[in-house]
């Protein structure tokens, strides 16, 4: 009796092959459907984390965009200030030589002033000079006056007496 147990039969031994075979094929689906599991999941983070980097490029590409935009601005406002900046300083040196001008013009003209006041002097000394020396002249006109009618009293007395004589 011990011996025929000791031996199974054959189609036994198949149903014990087939169970094998069957949880092996259930671990192996098991193990597979876990594996697609964490493939699934691992795909779903990779695909979140490359929609999140996609997102993130364009925020920064927008950002880079309002930065080259607001670049480009500051470019043309510094070039608008540079230009305003041009042109004062050309208004101020034009003023500068225009006061440059004008002050050249002031020297002159009192250079000018100068040398009519030195003549208005000068005639007028000369015009003291001709006074006085008319004054002088009319005093010795006076004296020769003076001397002539003396000389023509004396002449005068002379004459009338030769005559009386």
């Amino acid at each position: 009796g011990g011996g025929a147990l000791a031996t199974p039969p054959p189609v036994f031994l198949l149903e014990l092959s087939a169970q094998r075979a069957g949880r092996k094929i259930q671990a192996d689906a098991v193990r597979d459907e876990l594996k697609l599991l964490v493939t699934s999941d691992a795909h779903r983070k990779v695909t979140k984390e490359v929609r999140d980097t996609k997102a993130e490029l364009e925020r920064v590409q927008a950002i880079a965009q309002k930065v080259k935009a607001d670049a480009d601005v500051m470019a043309v406002a510094e070039k608008q200030g540079r230009e305003a900046q041009r042109l004062l300083l050309k208004k101020l040196k034009d003023s500068r030589d225009k006061i440059s001008g004008a002050r050249d013009l002031v020297t002159a003209a009192r250079e000018e002033t100068s040398i009519f006041r030195n003549r208005v002097d000068v005639a007028f000394a000369k015009e003291k000079k001709a006074r006085r020396e008319a004054t002088e002249a009319q005093l010795e006109i006076a004296e020769a006056e003076g001397r002539a009618s003396v000389a023509e009293t004396k002449a005068i007395d002379a004459l009338n007496e030769a005559r009386r004589r």
